[in-house]
């Protein structure tokens, strides 16, 4: 939405979006995996279902492929590239500046007051470094100030959307800890869940006991969210 005139500035332009980055290569989850699924569910997954979960694992992966988009520190490194190598073209070709040889100054009239062809367009572009060293440099100053550290999973809708099509299913979502050995207990919802990123070509996983930590979680939102309390 346009900013009011006259109000303050629009701070969107300090974003990384559009979020550039490759399309996911989703396959559709096979009759195997659906099968594999179900046993670790020990639950039954009807076509609506199945439908509902290819959808979940398509938004999965996508959402894994954003996180490894690149970050302000990569955006800052391409653009300081960027100056650098205009600062130095911008200063090879400067030929009428303050500092300027008598030789320079020559070249300088020869090139842009002489008869080539072309000469006061090569002058207007080269008049244009400066400030396009500039645009890059503003460019620079407004990158967030994040130093690119590991984006965050928030996984936690999806397994809450899960949890979903679990209880659709006549499961029911839970997940016990272990106190004996810190670990969780692989409730039927906890497999479910760990088959399914199974079927998933993901390259940020959390460990076994993060996944349990999440779930659990994930879960109580869930349940907070269904009785109208706040986090």
């Amino acid at each position: 939405m346009p900013a009011k005139e006259g109000g303050k500035r629009s701070d969107r332009h300090k974003l990384m979006f559009p979020l550039v980055s490759r399309a996911s290569s989703f396959s559709e989850l096979s009759q195997s995996q659906f099968a594999e699924l179900e046993a670790a569910g020990q639950i039954s997954l009807p076509p609506a279902t199945r439908r509902a979960l290819n959808g979940i694992a398509d938004s999965w992966i996508s959402h894994d492929i954003a996180l490894r988009s690149p970050r302000p520190a990569e955006f800052r490194a391409r653009l300081r590239a960027i100056i650098d190598t205009l600062q130095a073209a911008h200063g090879a070709a400067e030929l009428n500046g303050d500092n300027a040889s008598i030789f320079e100054r020559h070249m300088f009239h020869w090139l842009f007051l002489g008869d080539i062809p072309g000469a006061g367009d090569a002058q207007l572009q080269l008049g244009y470094l400066p400030n396009l060293i500039n645009f890059f440099k503003k460019a620079e100053e407004v990158l967030p100030t994040d130093r690119g550290s590991t984006r965050p999973l928030d996984d936690y809708l999806f397994i809450q959307r899960l949890a979903d099509q679990f209880e659709a299913c006549g499961g029911k979502a839970r997940i016990h800890f272990s106190d004996e050995e810190g670990n969780y207990v692989g409730t039927p919802f906890h497999e479910f869940v760990r088959k399914f990123l199974r079927c998933l070509d993901l390259q940020s996983r959390r460990t076994s006991l993060g996944l349990g930590e999440a779930i659990r979680l994930a879960l109580r939102q869930r349940r907070r969210g269904a009785t109208g309390k706040t986090r």
